[in-house]
């Protein structure tokens, strides 16, 4: 038995159990394809090595950590390629968790705090996405090329103390531009503030260049300028304070309970799962989050979504029930968008009470990475699509 300080990276295929149901042959023979023509070589060219493979999970150790993420990256780009060149209608994808420990070794296996504690890390980054401690960031923060996320403190399953986690995207040198739709709430209204000021100084123009023309024969030479002018500033709310900050802005709203019991534990559990819910997502730096008393006027008042989003001035929106179901609590989740009150997504499960935290994580880890997708630079195809892409469901 040895003890020695490693980089561990956890890899799972992303909804593997479905694929499965699907085309239990098919997918046993790509997985072995993809393992052959995309694992094996990625991992060997940066030196790793491949501890075990679980089903559809890899368990892999490198002497570093910044060859851990390297490796990392390059696997997540060549998963893009292999998807490409493979053309399923169900492609695979994968989550990667990486984490610089403590390890024993026994019998070319590995075991201990570090382990488990890079696979929970899987668990938490978004499809295609990598999640990283923060004893792997300290030593890469360096490295070019790449972006990170800070996505707060986190309660791990069966790990004692809560850990800081990054996600880590790759970036690129081609510049683009964003779509006028992602572009954050408040930067469109600044925008569009400040169209209607141009416009506003054009039509001025106009009359000073009728008066200086003394073209005052009749006052309807000025009136149709003049009219237009008050119809471009009254079409449009002015922000008076657009502020800097351009970061999306979302609130998670009061969950609506059905099935209560005597004791109204069912309340309870909605109200604190939120609570917990706004108060971890709020430690991310890549979008903002309404304050939970804010959120709470809205609890009893008949409102629509996009009046909500409107007042609270966010880009999205999370409702959702809590319904007892036997003994277990149905949780039902959306998350929409403010602007017109479209679905994103939704997830809907059967979940006992001894496992609340869990699913809550789980839920945190599809938020945070769905709107780090969403700051994400675009590729051309996406600005030619009329309406945003849906992230399916992977939870």
């Amino acid at each position: 038995m040895e003890r020695r300080l490693a980089a561990i990276l956890a890899a799972d295929v992303v909804s593997y159990s479905k694929l499965m149901e699907l085309d239990e042959t098919g997918t046993h023979a790509r997985m072995q394809t993809w393992d052959e023509s995309v694992v094996v070589p990625v991992v060997a060219k940066h030196g790793g090595r491949i501890v075990k493979r679980m089903g559809d999970g890899f368990l892999v150790e490198f002497p570093s950590a910044v060859v851990a993420v390297a490796c990392a990256v390059d696997w997540q780009d060549a998963m893009v390629e292999w998807r490409e060149s493979e053309g399923h209608e169900n492609p695979l994808r994968i989550r990667i968790g990486l984490h610089l420990g403590d390890i024993i070794s026994r019998d070319d296996d590995i075991f201990g705090n570090g382990v488990n504690i890079a696979a929970r890390l899987e668990t938490l980054s978004p499809p295609d996405g990598i999640c990283l401690s923060e004893d792997i960031y300290r030593h890469i923060t360096q490295v070019p090329g790449w972006r990170y996320s800070n996505l707060g403190a986190r309660e791990l399953k069966n790990i004692q103390a809560s850990l800081t986690v990054w996600s880590l995207t790759k970036e690129t040198n081609q510049r683009r531009q964003m779509p006028f739709w992602k572009l954050p709430r408040r930067t469109r209204r600044l925008v569009t503030n400040l169209a209607v000021a141009v416009s506003l100084v054009a039509s001025l123009a106009k009359v000073v260049e009728v008066i200086k023309a003394r073209d005052l024969q009749s006052i309807d030479t000025v009136k149709p300028i003049l009219a237009a002018t008050k119809k471009t500033a009254s079409d449009v709310d002015v922000v008076t304070e657009p502020g800097t900050d351009v970061a999306q802005a979302l609130v998670i709203l009061p969950l609506d309970v059905f099935g209560k019991t005597d004791e109204n534990e069912l309340d309870g559990h909605a109200d604190g799962f939120v609570e917990d819910l706004t108060t971890d997502l709020a430690q991310s730096s890549d979008f903002s989050v309404i304050s939970r008393r804010s959120a709470f006027k809205f609890q009893d008042g008949d409102y629509e979504i996009t009046q909500i989003a409107k007042i609270l001035d966010v880009d999205y929106l999370i409702e959702g029930s809590f319904r007892l179901v036997g003994d277990k609590i149905r949780i039902n989740i959306q998350f929409i968008d403010g602007l017109d009150g479209s679905h994103e997504w939704a997830i809907r499960e059967d979940v006992i009470v001894h496992d609340l935290d869990d699913f809550r994580i789980n839920i945190e880890s599809k938020i945070v990475g769905f709107m780090v997708h969403l700051r994400a630079v675009p590729d051309e195809s996406m600005l030619k699509a009329e309406q945003p892409e849906r992230l399916e469901e992977d939870i």
